[in-house]
């Protein structure tokens, strides 16, 4: 994720020595070569600025401040993130003490450390940083509206990783309200702030206010963009909530224009191919089999050519199609599906939960060829997948080790059963729907 170089001019505020314009060329320098995306010439420039601007101005200057900023920024983008975090706190010390707290570079670098922090997932630092600089821009007439709003999105999606839903739903309404004092508003950005409130609002489960916020910001977007797609991303976004409150015509609607939009942009890209799954599962949800089917293929055909016939995205939809099979009795074409599933997720082990579900799916092929040790693998496998990504107490466990027990029990073996009922009494509930079905481990 990029971000843009917010303290732009500090060298600027000082009179422009040789030894100043050296510096702000190696500055541009770095900037350019950052944006073109030559990282490692970006960081040997912003060294080489930094080392200027250290030796003519000090190391505590605003100079120095300023190059930290733009090492920092390329960090991050080479996945540095500890590194830019620490390279950002410096500026921002440095800034604050050469330039005062609410100097607009100084705030500049505050709001670049609140970003940085999000994206390496530091939300408690990313919540303070951004919180101190709302806290200051908020009594200042000069106050930059853009920047405000980015801070308060950045906010809101902090709060929402930290749970703090009700937080997040503020910061949205906060940056509803600035754009409402704008003349015009901007349509996007609204847009955006809804989708905001609507995620907000559907953690604290107030599906239809947050419904009625995703057909605003779809609203928005349709006047201001077209067929466009951020209008198709949008249509899905508002699909996934109507199919939740099961209306499934609506949500076939909704799908079928995004679709229509994307195929005319882009007929052969992921998108296209992301939206085909989704009408996919949709139909299947339904146990409507014939019409999921040319769904998937067509899903699974752009992935290939897109992404490779190998790729982890092919490996999660064949998966799919062996789910399909397996619905429609076909147990054979199931099975051969979830093997050629199964031996791309093991050369490319990125996705333990989708690669837990095939081994989920191949378990219950087994179990009911009645090969017991082969379904006992499998479901062991994926139980140890599962608990490495959710921890050992989660309910998410729960299928998995229903699988198990029913397995056990229906062999007679007392002492292997015992633990794992024990485990799902712990867990709060005892589901014995396992076998019979799918397990339901799949996000």
């Amino acid at each position: 994720m990029r971000f843009p170089q917010l303290a732009l001019a500090l060298g600027l505020m000082f009179p422009l020595s040789l030894a100043a314009a050296d510096w702000r060329q190696l500055q541009l320098q770095a900037s350019q070569a950052l944006q073109d995306g030559r990282l490692d010439e970006a960081l040997e420039l912003a060294r080489q600025a930094l080392d200027e601007a250290q030796h003519s101005h000090g190391k505590e200057s605003a100079h120095s401040a300023s190059s930290l900023n733009d090492l920092a920024l390329i960090e991050s983008e080479r996945g540095n993130h500890t590194q830019a975090l620490e390279l950002i706190g410096g500026a921002v010390a440095i800034a604050t003490k050469a330039l005062g707290p609410e100097h607009g570079n100084t705030l500049a670098l505050l709001l670049n450390q609140g970003l940085l922090a999000q994206a390496a997932g530091n939300h408690p630092q990313a919540m303070d940083a951004l919180q101190r600089y709302l806290d200051i821009q908020r009594h200042r007439k000069d106050a930059d509206a853009p920047s405000r709003l980015k801070a308060l999105g950045a906010l809101g999606h902090s709060y929402l990783a930290s749970g703090q839903y009700p937080a997040a739903e503020r910061s949205a309404r906060q940056a509803l309200a600035i754009l409402a004092g704008q003349e015009p508003p901007d349509p996007l950005w609204q847009a955006a702030s809804l989708d905001d409130l609507a995620q907000a609002l559907l953690r604290q489960d107030r599906r239809q206010a947050a419904i009625e916020a995703l057909q605003q910001a779809l609203a928005l977007r349709r006047e201001a963009l077209g067929d466009d797609g951020e209008v198709a991303t949008s249509l899905e976004r508002l699909a996934r909530q109507y199919e939740a409150q099961g209306r499934h015509e609506e949500t076939l609607s909704l799908r079928r224009q995004a679709l229509a939009i994307l195929e005319k942009h882009a007929p052969d890209s992921l998108d296209i191919a992301q939206h085909l799954n989704e009408l996919a599962m949709q139909h299947y949800r339904r146990e409507e089999y014939a019409q999921a089917a040319p769904l998937f293929q067509r899903s699974l055909a752009i992935v290939q050519r897109q992404k490779g016939e190998n790729s982890i995205e092919a490996a999660i939809l064949i998966a799919s199609l062996g789910r399909l099979k397996q619905s429609q009795g076909d147990e054979k074409g199931a099975w051969e599906l979830f093997e050629r599933s199964l031996a791309i997720h093991r050369d490319i082990p990125s996705q333990p939960l989708y690669r837990a579900q095939a081994l989920s799916d191949r378990g219950l092929l087994n179990y009911r060829k009645r090969r017991l040790r082969e379904a006992e693998a499998d479901f062991l496998e994926a139980q140890a997948l599962l608990e490495d990504l959710y921890g050992h107490d989660s309910p998410e466990l729960l299928p998995i080790l229903n699988n198990l027990l029913v397995l056990y029990q229906n062999q007679r073996q007392s002492a292997k059963a015992a633990p794992y009922a024990r485990r799902i009494r712990e867990l709060g509930k005892h589901e014995r729907s396992g076998l019979p079905g799918t397990v339901s481990t799949a996000a």
